[in-house]
């Protein structure tokens, strides 16, 4: 049964810390601000529990400039409210500032979580802090033309289950206009979306967060559009209120 864990507010931007929403259908999260996913994780492992990991996404969501103060100021994420982790601040020179962006959350659960995590795959554009990863990790970079014909192998072939990390923008880019356009055609779209189903409906998926990320989408239209077309290769009945504020 679904339910929205943070209710819509309204279509305001995202930007690094803003979460306009969070909606839950059993282990699957659909959010606006990819920064909430750390939180959803952590619902579906235990301490020690081996996991595997893949992101699909345009960011590497690993920044590093401040790890050590991140991790220092990072709360007992065991058992913590969404409304807790989502208003956890640290001290900056701009004040008292939220702990988990949307580009740092990945690094933080990595530098904490890593041990447990046996096989990480980064689909991304490349852009953004390479992630810290340890020795004896299996580690893939897979390119866009390897993801439709592999993630059932990937997922079949471990041992253990998968968080599985999707923003929306991996799959648009800005074209002169500012605009985004799709990237990828429609049947490459609609192939990955349903291996993942797939996949989760075999088990074989621990955890599920997809991220529209308004801002990189091509606004809250863009971004829309994209995840009620990857919603309905999930099977899932998500959609935001008709109202456009």
């Amino acid at each position: 049964m679904s339910e929205w864990l943070v209710p819509f507010a309204r279509r305001n931007a995202s930007g690094a810390y803003n979460q306009n929403f969070l909606w839950r259908d059993r282990n699957t999260y659909v959010m606006d601000n990819h920064r909430a996913a750390l939180w959803c994780w952590l619902q579906h492992f235990t301490p020690g529990e081996r996991l595997s990991l893949l992101h699909i996404d345009w960011h590497t969501d690993t920044l590093y400039s401040r790890i050590d103060t991140w991790l220092k100021e990072c709360p007992d994420l065991e058992g913590i409210s969404i409304d807790d982790y989502l208003t956890h601040s640290h001290k900056t020179e701009m004040g008292d500032t939220p702990l988990f962006r949307w580009d740092n959350y990945l690094s933080i659960f990595l530098e904490k979580y890593g041990p447990q995590i046996d096989r990480c795959y980064f689909a991304t554009h490349d852009e953004g802090d390479p992630p810290r990863l340890r020795d004896g990790q299996h580690v893939q970079y897979p390119l866009p033309w390897e993801l439709p014909g592999n993630i059932s192998y990937w997922l079949e072939q471990s041992d253990e289950k998968f968080i599985v990390n999707i923003d929306l923008d991996y799959f648009v880019y800005k074209p002169v206009d500012y605009r985004n356009a799709p990237l990828f055609s429609s049947e490459y779209f609609g192939e990955i979306f349903t291996e993942v189903k797939r996949m989760n409906d075999a088990g074989r998926i621990a955890v599920l967060t997809l991220c529209l990320s308004p801002e990189f989408t091509g606004g809250w239209d863009g971004a829309e559009q994209l995840c009620y077309q990857a919603s309905e290769h999930l099977g899932l009945t998500f959609r935001l209120p008709d109202s456009k504020t």
